[in-house]
C-alpha cells in the first residue's frame, strides 16, 4: 500500500470525519433516550448547572446554543455530538497519518471507532461523551505529532498542549484515560534542553489558567429556578460538585459495587462475538505500536489505561447499558491500534487489490453492524413515557418521581404550574434528591409551599406524612416511595396513588387508566435486541399497567383480558411492536365496556407487586 502525501492525507482525514457525520444525520434520535439525556437537552433551553461533575465546557456551549431559538434542546445537543464525532474521527485519522499509516488502513481504523455499535449512539442523542472522545483523540494526535522525528517543540506547541488538556479536564472525568498520551506529549515537549523551562511554564500556565477560569465560572451558569439546576454559589459548592461529593463517591457509577472483568475488556469480551477481528487486530496493534515509535507506544498505553480505568471505576456489574456509555475510552485508542495492525499485516499477507479489499471489508462490516443497532431515528420511548406520565398526574397531587428519568427530565405537563401555586396540582420531583440536604433547604420550599410553609421538612418520610395529613394525594411510579408498607397504594396506569382512603390496589379504575395509555403506546417503536436498557424500562412501565388491567379484566369475565395480556407481554419483552399497536387499536379506549367495568368493581383482585 502506498503512502499519500501530507496534503492528501490531511484531506483524507477531513473527508473521513465529514463522511462519518454525514451518514449519522439520518440516524439522529428525535428525543432524548435517557434521564441524563432529558436533563442535558433541557439544560440548553432552561440553563443551569448540569449534574456532577458539572461538565463545565459543555455547559458553556449549551449556554451559547441556548441563544438559538426553537426546539427542546435535543437537536442543539445532537449538533454538539456530531461535532464531537467529527473532531474525534479527524484527530484519529491525523494521528494515524503521522504514524505513517497508509490511507486504506486509516479509513478502516476511523470506521472502527466512529461506527462502533456502542460508541456511535453517543453522538446521535443528547449526551456528554462525544466531546470527551474528541478531547481524548486530540490528546492522542498531539502526542504523536510532538514525537515526529526531527521535530523541534515550540512554545506554541506548549500552549496547545495546555489548551487540549485543559479542555479535556473540564469536559468529562473519563478523559483521564488520556494521561499516558498527555505525559508522552509532555516528555516530547521537554526533550530539547533549549527553551525547556519556557515551554513547561507556557503549558502549565495555559492549563491552569483555562481550567481555573472554567471551573470558577461554573456558578455563573446557575439560574434562579427550582429543578433540575444544581445551583452553586461559592467555591465550596464548586469543589463538592466537581468531586461528586453529593454522591458520596467519585466512582463513575452511583454504587460501591466492584466491576467485573467482563465490564472492562470490551473489545476482547463484550464485543468479541460480534466484532472479533477488531479485538484481534488491536492486540496485534500493540506489538506494531512498540515497533512504530512516533508516540504510538503512548497510545497503546492509553488503551491499557482504559482497561484499568473501567476495571476499577466502580461500575455496577449487571448494568451493561450504563457501562456502554464508557466504551469509547477503550475503543478510541484501540481503533488506532487497529490501523497500525492493518498497516503491519497487509503488505506481508496480500498483494495487489487484496489489501484494499480487506480494509474495505472491515470498514463495511463495522458500519453494517453499527447501523443496525444505531439507527435511533424511530426511538422516542422516553418522550412518550414522560408525556404519558404528565397526562396521568391527577390534580391536587404531590408527585414523587420514581427514577432519574423523571427527576432530571420531568414530566411533560399539560400546562405550566406557577410558583407559588395558584392551581391545585403540584409536581414534586424529589427521589434523586432525598439524600441531598441542599435540596430540602433551597428547592423544596419553592416546590411545595403548602407543606413547607408550615414548617421544615427533613426528608421524604416527613413529606409523606404531612401531605396525607393535609388531605393531599401522593403519586409515584415507585410504590415504595409513597407506600413503604405496601398497604394503601392503588395502581392507576403508570402511577401508584395514595390518598388516605382504603381500597384494592387494582380495580376497575386500573383498567380505565391502562386503556387511557393506548394512544401513547401506539407511538412506541420496536427496540433493537441489544438496545441499552433505558428504553426497555419505559416499555415495562407501560407493561405493568396493562398486566394489572388484564388481571382485573380476567376476574371480571371481561373479553378484553386476552388482548390486555398480549399487549402487556409484548411491551415487557419490547420485541413485538405490531402486537401492542394492534392490541391498543382493538381495545378502543374511547368506548369502555360499562357493564364489565361495573362487574370489576365487585371483584377483589389479587394484589400485585
Amino acid at each position: 500500500m502506498q503512502q499519500t502525501t501530507t496534503d492528501e492525507g490531511r484531506a483524507l482525514s477531513l473527508g473521513s470525519a465529514l463522511g462519518a457525520v454525514a451518514v449519522s444525520v439520518p440516524l439522529l434520535a428525535p428525543a432524548p433516550l435517557s434521564g441524563d439525556g432529558l436533563e442535558i437537552a433541557g439544560n440548553v433551553v432552561r440553563g443551569g448547572v448540569l449534574h456532577p461533575p458539572g461538565f463545565v465546557l459543555q455547559g458553556w456551549l449549551h449556554a451559547l446554543l441556548g441563544l438559538i431559538p426553537g426546539g427542546d434542546g435535543t437537536r442543539h445537543v445532537e449538533a454538539l455530538g456530531l461535532l464531537g464525532l467529527g473532531l474525534a474521527a479527524f484527530f484519529l485519522g491525523e494521528a494515524l497519518r503521522l504514524a505513517q499509516v497508509a490511507a486504506l488502513p486509516r479509513v478502516a481504523a476511523v470506521t472502527t471507532f466512529a461506527f462502533f455499535p456502542t460508541v456511535w449512539p453517543l453522538s446521535l442523542t443528547p449526551e456528554v461523551f462525544s466531546l470527551a472522545h474528541a478531547c481524548i483523540a486530540a490528546n492522542l494526535w498531539l502526542c504523536v505529532r510532538l514525537w515526529q522525528p526531527a521535530r523541534r517543540a515550540t512554545t506554541g506547541d506548549a500552549a496547545l498542549l495546555g489548551l487540549v488538556v485543559g479542555l479535556s479536564a473540564t469536559q468529562h472525568p473519563i478523559t483521564v484515560v488520556a494521561a499516558p498520551a498527555f505525559l508522552g506529549a509532555l516528555a516530547a515537549l521537554l526533550r530539547e534542553p533549549a527553551g525547556r523551562a519556557a515551554r513547561f511554564v507556557t503549558a502549565a500556565t495555559t492549563f491552569f489558567a483555562l481550567t481555573t477560569a472554567l471551573f470558577v465560572s461554573l456558578p455563573w451558569l446557575s439560574r434562579d429556578a427550582v429543578w433540575p439546576d444544581w445551583s452553586l454559589s461559592d467555591a465550596r459548592d464548586v469543589v463538592r460538585h466537581v468531586l461528586r461529593a453529593d454522591y458520596g463517591t467519585f466512582r463513575l457509577g452511583d454504587t460501591a459495587a466492584t466491576a467485573t472483568l467482563r465490564t472492562s475488556l470490551l473489545v476482547l469480551v463484550d464485543r468479541l462475538a460480534t466484532l472479533p477481528v477488531h479485538g484481534l487486530l488491536a492486540l496485534v496493534g500493540v506489538v506494531a505500536a512498540a515497533r512504530a515509535g512516533r508516540g504510538a507506544p503512548f497510545v497503546a498505553a492509553t488503551a491499557a489505561t482504559a482497561v484499568v480505568f473501567l476495571q476499577v471505576a466502580g461500575l455496577p456489574p449487571p448494568a451493561d447499558p450504563y457501562l456502554e456509555r464508557f466504551h469509547g475510552v477503550l475503543v478510541l485508542p484501540a481503533a488506532f491500534l487497529v490501523g497500525l495492525a492493518l498497516q503491519a499485516l497487509l503488505p506481508t499477507t496480500a498483494r495487489g487489490a487484496a489489501p484494499a479489499a480487506a480494509c474495505a471489508a472491515l470498514a463495511v462490516w463495522t458500519f453494517v453492524v453499527g447501523v443496525v443497532r444505531c439507527d435511533l431515528s424511530d426511538r422516542r420511548e422516553q418522550d412518550v413515557y414522560r408525556r404519558a406520565l404528565g397526562a396521568s398526574l391527577p390534580p391536587d397531587a404531590v408527585w414523587i418521581a420514581g427514577n432519574d428519568r423523571e427527576v432530571l427530565g420531568g414530566a411533560a405537563l399539560p400546562t405550566p404550574t406557577p410558583l407559588p401555586t395558584s392551581t391545585p396540582t403540584m409536581r414534586y420531583p424529589v427521589n434523586a434528591a432525598t439524600r441531598l440536604a441542599r435540596y430540602w433547604r433551597d428547592v423544596a420550599p419553592l416546590l411545595e409551599p403548602r407543606l413547607v410553609g408550615l414548617g421544615p421538612i427533613a426528608g421524604i418520610e416527613a413529606l409523606r406524612e404531612r401531605a396525607l395529613a393535609h388531605g393531599l394525594t401522593l403519586v409515584s411510579t415507585d410504590r415504595r416511595l409513597i407506600d413503604p408498607q405496601s398497604e394503601r397504594a392503588r395502581l392507576r396506569g403508570l402511577l401508584w396513588v395514595v390518598d388516605g382512603s382504603d381500597g384494592d390496589e387494582i380495580d376497575a379504575e386500573t383498567v380505565r387508566a391502562a386503556l387511557a395509555l393506548c394512544p401513547f403506546v401506539a407511538e412506541l417503536s420496536l427496540l433493537p435486541p441489544d438496545a441499552p436498557g433505558f428504553g426497555i424500562l419505559s416499555l415495562r412501565a407501560f407493561a405493568r399497567a396493562f398486566d394489572a388491567a388484564a388481571v382485573v379484566a380476567n376476574h371480571a369475565g371481561d373479553a378484553r383480558a386476552p388482548t390486555l395480556r398480549d399487549v402487556a407481554g409484548a411491551l415487557h419483552r419490547g420485541d413485538a411492536e405490531d402486537v401492542w399497536r394492534a392490541g391498543c387499536r382493538a381495545l378502543r379506549p374511547e368506548a369502555p365496556q360499562a357493564a364489565t367495568d361495573q362487574n370489576a368493581q365487585n371483584v377483589v383482585a389479587p394484589r400485585t407487586r
